[in-house]
């Protein structure tokens, strides 16, 4: 999965982490999204836009102040660029979910109802999900390449110690049917 990110304050190992939380949350796998680009709002737009729902190449472009609004509920206040992140992976996660298991009714309340859970559940351990998404990319060291030479000077005493095991076992083998054959040789002499 491809995750690509313009936005001034979150760079692509924060989306990918939060990304990543989110399909969790909502039980989507991985391989069910090949791209997903976060980028700033044009001129200043309010809230979130999502195109490509329901598709594995989501592209997400969010802005200021954000309402969730379903009928029948009250409205969620998204004041800040994290929770307008999350809200709108969340609606996208779950289009793509939907569309997956082929449902036939309107995407937008399900939608909408499913970013409204994560955002509580985002709001609920906000301070440790910040400190994982926040946390440098880890590199692991590399392991020290051995030189051509080095390398052929273990395999050289691999193969001797292996063909030493076998002359030894030769050996054996050798005089256990030497031995039978001159039991033999002498029965058929008499």
């Amino acid at each position: 999965m491809i995750v690509n990110s313009s936005l001034p304050n979150f760079d692509k190992f924060f989306c990918q982490k939060m990304l990543n939380w989110v399909l969790k949350m909502q039980d989507v796998s991985p391989r069910d999204i090949a791209e997903v680009s976060f980028h700033k709002r044009p001129k200043g737009g309010d809230g979130f836009y999502v195109s490509g729902m329901g598709q594995k190449k989501i592209r997400i472009s969010v802005g200021g102040i954000a309402n969730l609004c379903v009928p029948d509920s009250a409205p969620v206040v998204l004041s800040d660029e994290a929770q307008i992140i999350v809200a709108a992976t969340a609606y996208a996660v779950t289009s793509v979910r939907l569309c997956k298991t082929k449902y036939k009714g309107s995407f937008h309340p399900r939608c909408i109802a499913a970013a409204k859970r994560v955002v509580g559940e985002f709001l609920k351990d906000r301070k440790d999900l910040f400190w994982d998404w926040c946390a440098p990319e880890t590199v692991r060291p590399k392991k020290p390449t051995k030189s051509v030479v080095i390398r052929r000077a273990e395999t050289a005493e691999r193969m001797l110690a292996k063909w030493e095991k076998n002359l030894k076992l030769s050996k054996t083998k050798v005089k256990h049917w030497g031995k039978k054959v001159a039991y033999y040789r002498k029965k058929v002499a008499e």
